[in-house]
């Protein structure tokens, strides 16, 4: 993917020069990129040329490590402290949706392609304590295609190179059949001695994507959010791309990175950053139809914006009214897929639980208001939605259950959601039922 790795998880700072005209030195003013998943993009800048700029769409910069970038605005630096003295100086902080490191681009410049990976993939494509099962392809492994998008999935490795060496990389107790094996390979390096032969160190997956008609920097990063996006809700946990590398139409233009603000809390960030195991993850890549389920996820993702965002910024923690206001939205949901489903207003909450609850998980739910009352799973789930929604309503079941139980309804009433979406995406009942078992609140 990239030498100079630019992650979007990690902390960053560039020093260096900028300008809002590459083709000129006129207005050049310091400046500092300051980067943090948590709070941004900011250029902490200095102006005191009289030619330096006040408003501009984009900003070139020359690093302190010789590096290229170009910061997309708008910018307004017109609004800094100013300091009048024998100088006028400007200085002030400036926000800004995102940075391409490596090269100076325009608005019209076209993207070919970017590749891009994100937080948990190579444990969700493989599991990486058995890696050295995986052959290393330099093919395409994997394809969806979808509304003109194409989400490729690649892997690169580095080698190191053996040759004459081998032999003593190849170790057996059993004498005969090593040196036996070191005469073979002798032989072959005698046979074909224009070849070369590399022992793999490392190997990495990763997406390329693309598109059929023109696209955009701005494009591509939406395209790259909506397919993390998915990622988040199978592995059931905050999901952002790690690394981006956009590469133009232009072949003038250098492959570049991305870095574009995250906005996460900490807590967020912390769940992110947790292992994943590809064995105890909800679904990995060896238990969807990645052509199938990419390929769906393009056509509906829009309709599960709410969704996606609250898998991607989960924080493992709910205050009690986050749990009230949890309840109330995906009970809403309950009831429009009620709806396409073909069920009438009074099962609006009971018949998505019969299509979709595994039985381990309606028996946790059941047991949530069998201390309280012996109705059903649609009545209790309508009467708690009603006395939430409603000012003046009795809070007849309201004032009996603990926040703890909020939170627990809150995210089995989401799993329903989850479960319908799933199904769109043409996921087996049997593998959301294991998804909803591994997901069922502690």
């Amino acid at each position: 993917m990239s030498t100079d790795r630019i992650n979007l998880l990690g902390d960053y700072e560039f020093f260096g020069e900028f300008f809002p005209d590459k083709n000129t030195k006129e207005g050049r003013f310091p400046g500092v990129i300051k980067y943090t998943p948590y709070t941004g993009l900011k250029l902490e800048y200095s102006l005191s040329n009289e030619k330096s700029p006040q408003e501009c769409e984009r900003l070139f910069g020359i690093l302190s490590n010789g590096k290229l970038c170009t910061l997309i605005g708008p910018f307004n630096l017109s609004s800094g402290t100013n300091y009048v003295g024998e100088f006028f100086i400007r200085t002030g902080t400036h926000s800004f949706p995102y940075a391409i490191f490596g090269d100076f681009t325009e608005e019209l410049d076209l993207i070919e392609y970017c590749d891009f990976n994100f937080n948990g993939m190579q444990e969700f494509m493989h599991p990486q304590n058995f890696l050295h099962q995986y052959e290393f392809k330099e093919e395409i492994t994997g394809k969806a295609e979808s509304h003109g998008w194409e989400v490729q999935i690649r892997n690169k490795a580095t080698f190191l190179r053996a040759d004459k060496n081998l032999s003593n990389l190849i170790h057996s107790k059993d004498d005969d059949a090593l040196n036996e094996f070191k005469y073979h390979f002798d032989s072959i390096r005698e046979k074909y001695p224009q070849a070369s032969f590399l022992l793999r160190k490392t190997l990495e997956f990763f997406f390329r994507l693309s598109k059929e008609s023109d696209v955009t920097t701005n494009d591509i990063i939406l395209g790259v959010i909506k397919v993390t996006s998915l990622f988040s809700i199978l592995i059931a946990k905050p999901i952002f791309p790690e690394e981006i590398i956009l590469k133009f139409l232009d072949e003038k233009i250098k492959s570049c990175s991305v870095l574009f603000g995250l906005g996460l809390e900490q807590r967020t960030f912390e769940l992110a950053q947790e292992n994943v195991s590809h064995f105890y993850t909800p679904l990995n890549l060896r238990e969807i139809n990645f052509e199938t389920t990419l390929g769906k996820w393009f056509e509906i993702a829009d309709a599960y914006k709410v969704l996606s965002i609250s898998y991607r910024y989960e924080t493992g923690m709910r205050t009690l009214n986050e749990a009230y206001g949890d309840i109330i939205l995906y009970a809403t949901l309950i009831e429009d897929i009620n709806k396409s489903l073909g069920g009438v207003p009074k099962e609006k909450y009971e018949k998505p639980f019969n299509e979709y609850a595994s039985s381990r998980m309606r028996s946790f739910f059941c047991g949530i208001f069998s201390k309280y009352n012996s109705d059903s799973i649609g009545d209790n789930i309508a009467t708690l939605r009603n006395e939430l929604a409603h000012i003046g309503r009795p809070k007849v079941l309201m004032n009996k259950l603990t926040t703890q139980e909020y939170i627990r309804i809150g995210d089995i009433l989401r799993l329903i959601v989850t479960a319908h979406l799933f199904r769109q995406l043409e996921i087996s009942l049997e593998l959301i039922h294991t998804y909803m078992d591994k997901e069922i609140p502690r």
